[in-house]
């Protein structure tokens, strides 16, 4: 939706104000935290409605845009410190950083942040706490781990995962949406599993549903929608599964698919 400098482009957002005012639903479904949708929802005019809804980190939170939870999937912390232990030695020494997220902050138990992480903070406006391990532990009681994301060079994350036990797999959804993170949430969480909760909170069949992204972990909401669009650019697994191809997000690829879907009510 957004552009690579991570701008809302003027034909998505009158596109989605058009179908807003047509009484069409509009949802933000991203791997990223809460803090990060804010100006966005502003901006779109879907802030603090208790009838739009967002879903962040893949879907292990979904709530009103007003702030009401409609859903939520943590991931415990015996999850937590298996991953955190089993990265040390399948990276064999090489830097990572990890975080643990929660709606508005993350924690790590790394007290030299990398570049990536360091990015991966201001992009998303997300502060960045270091914790002991211990401490780390305690505050799992009192707050609701959402997704634990590693971030290094792309080869190491590659090494990572490459190495990540079958087993994980069980109690976990392993997904990377960029080439140096890779984000372990909630076996039950997807994006497909989102869009479904969403649709049946506002009694939307999928057939009446659109759903449009650019990577891999956009594919189970790509399915799930009565439309799946990808946008140009987006991963070869993302395009092998759409049904329409718009222009990239610097093109306004979103903006250009809901006038042509929704608004213009064009057959694919």
């Amino acid at each position: 939706m957004i552009t690579d400098d991570r701008r809302l482009l003027p034909t998505t957002v009158d596109a989605i104000k058009q179908a807003t005012q047509k009484g069409i639903k509009v949802a933000l479904i991203t791997g990223r935290p809460l803090v990060s949708t804010q100006q966005y929802l502003e901006q779109l005019g879907l802030s603090n409605q208790d009838d739009q809804y967002v879903a962040i980190f893949h879907g292990g939170m979904i709530t009103s845009t007003s702030g009401k939870i409609v859903a939520k999937n943590t991931i415990n912390f015996e999850d937590i410190a298996k991953i955190e232990k089993f990265s040390h030695t399948a990276i064999q020494g090489q830097r990572i950083f990890m975080m643990a997220q929660t709606a508005e902050d993350a924690y790590t138990t790394d007290s030299d942040i990398n570049l990536y992480a360091t990015l991966e903070s201001y992009k998303n406006k997300l502060p960045i706490h270091y914790r002991t391990f211990e401490q780390l532990q305690e505050l799992s009681q009192k707050k609701d781990f959402l997704k634990l994301m590693f971030a290094a060079e792309p080869q190491v994350i590659e090494k990572l995962q490459s190495n990540i036990p079958k087993e994980y797999y069980e109690n976990l959804s392993i997904t990377r949406s960029e080439p140096y993170y890779i984000d372990f949430v909630s076996k039950s969480v997807n994006k497909g599993w989102a869009i479904n909760q969403i649709s049946k909170k506002l009694d939307i069949k999928p057939e009446e549903t659109m759903a449009i992204g650019d990577s891999d972990p956009d594919i189970p909401m790509i399915k799930y929608a009565g439309i799946g669009v990808a946008v140009k650019e987006s991963t070869p697994k993302l395009l092998e599964v759409a049904d329409v191809i718009t222009e990239s997000n610097n093109g306004d690829g979103v903006g250009k698919a809901i006038l042509r879907f929704v608004i213009n009510r064009s057959k694919r």
